[in-house]
């Protein structure tokens, strides 16, 4: 089962904002995270402040704590 767990903020290379919805849960002993924008799309984690989405691959940056 993959619960909300957290939002994010991150930005586009134009500036633009959006909200990253991240999800959490748990299949067969091992963390499923689970990302997506506010607009729908899924989001892919490069790192911890780096994500890019997953049918564009433009890429999204983190933005503040």
């Amino acid at each position: 089962m993959v619960e909300y767990a957290a939002t994010h903020v991150v930005e586009d290379a134009s500036g633009a904002r959006f909200q990253l919805y991240e999800y959490r849960g748990h299949s067969f002993l091992r963390t499923v995270r689970k990302f997506v924008l506010d607009t729908g799309d899924a989001v892919k984690r490069v790192d911890f402040d780096h994500y890019v989405i997953a049918a564009s691959g433009e890429p999204l940056m983190r933005v503040g704590g």
